[in-house]
């Protein structure tokens, strides 16, 4: 019988951690490294019988955690679990759309996720013509890409000329205690 007391004890200590350790939430943002290179990025194959223009470098702006100025154990700025971003990235400022060689279509996306994400975007789902990378801490994953497409590109998002380009949509999830918060997206487009 004394016994019981003892066990039923143990296992309320064990419930009562979790509780005290997830009300005090720690901003643990890190402001992001520089923005990468081009050679930062995976890069498209090198073999010699493709050629590819680029890349375009496009920042994905996600909502970061990080710490109250005037408090530093309260988190502001985030989003708890998944937010869906977008990136419009026009490639006509690169190459014209009838040099763009369909033939060529991206045969990886194992680097389409990070952080334990898993994208579901297999090889066949890419549109021909283009090469897509990515850099981004700490969980993302890649849920629909787009080419070619046509958008207005920022800052005049609303207004001025349509651009042909590439579209991307990604899932991405930053906690406070997660430290890095950044995405970025490159595009490399294969040329006849």
């Amino acid at each position: 019988m004394m016994r019981l007391p003892r066990i039923s004890m143990c296992v309320t200590v064990l419930f009562l951690i979790p509780e005290i350790l997830s009300s005090q939430d720690v901003c643990n943002y890190v402001h992001p490294p520089e923005p990468p290179k081009a050679s930062d990025f995976i890069q498209p194959p090198a073999d010699g019988k493709l050629k590819f223009v680029g890349p375009m470098i496009r920042q994905v702006q996600v909502a970061c955690w990080h710490a109250e100025p005037n408090d530093s154990t309260k988190c502001i700025g985030g989003v708890h679990g998944f937010q869906r971003v977008q990136s419009f990235l026009p490639t006509d400022v690169m190459v014209r759309s009838e040099s763009v060689n369909t033939d060529y279509r991206q045969g990886s996306t194992s680097w389409f996720s990070a952080g334990g994400a898993k994208s579901e975007i297999k090889s066949e789902d890419l549109p021909p013509g283009i090469f897509f990378s990515f850099k981004g801490h700490p969980i993302f994953k890649v849920v629909k890409v787009q080419f070619p497409t046509k958008a207005h590109d920022s800052p005049f998002a609303f207004s001025g000329e349509l651009k042909t380009g590439a579209s991307v949509e990604i899932d991405f999830s930053h906690e406070p205690s997660n430290g890095e918060c950044y995405l970025y997206v490159a595009v490399w487009v294969a040329v006849k």
